[in-house]
């Protein structure tokens, strides 16, 4: 689950595992929610910034059979043990986006499940955050379609003044 939830419950934990204990025909859940801001709103973006501006243009240009997944970028997950120990896992942003890619080449999307868990809230992050978010998705996500850059590099942003800084995201 993404660390920054905060209406997390035990009852998340439960239901993204109830598929896997009780049944068999899905290895792999994805959360399947409304995201509310930190004041219980709903969100212009219900997929979040990240999710609506980048991941899901790209994913409907490189691999549209993942288009379905309505958040796609969600940490709220549950895996069968013996197929997360098979994957190479993605450290940062990129990971649920990696593991998503990789899961569904490697058993299909018909053994990937959503399952609903109402309204979701996570804390806000501003835009100047969002950039090496949003970048390592990008990286991540066109790794995995076959057409992105070999090496990671940094999230830079030009300044006013004509300096560039790295933009780490813990603004």
């Amino acid at each position: 689950m993404d660390a920054d939830l905060l209406n997390v419950s035990p009852n998340l934990a439960l239901s993204l595992a109830a598929p896997l204990v009780f049944g068999d025909d899905v290895d792999f859940t994805k959360g399947l929610f409304h995201r509310v801001s930190d004041r219980g709103d709903p969100r212009e973006y219900d997929g979040g910034r990240v999710t609506e501006l980048v991941a899901r243009p790209l994913i409907n240009l490189v691999s549209p059979n993942l288009a379905h997944f309505y958040q796609p970028l969600s940490g709220q997950v549950a895996i069968r043990a013996e197929l997360f120990a098979s994957l190479p896992i993605f450290t940062g942003y990129g990971v649920e986006i990696g593991m998503l890619f990789d899961i569904a080449e490697r058993i299909g999307i018909d053994r990937i499940g959503q399952v609903v868990l109402g309204e979701l809230m996570n804390s806000e992050k501003s835009d100047g955050q969002l950039l090496p978010m949003a970048q390592q998705v990008s990286c991540t996500l066109l790794r995995r379609a076959g057409g992105g850059p070999v090496d990671w590099v940094p999230a830079l942003r030009p300044t006013f003044d004509g300096d560039v800084r790295v933009v780490t995201g813990s603004t």
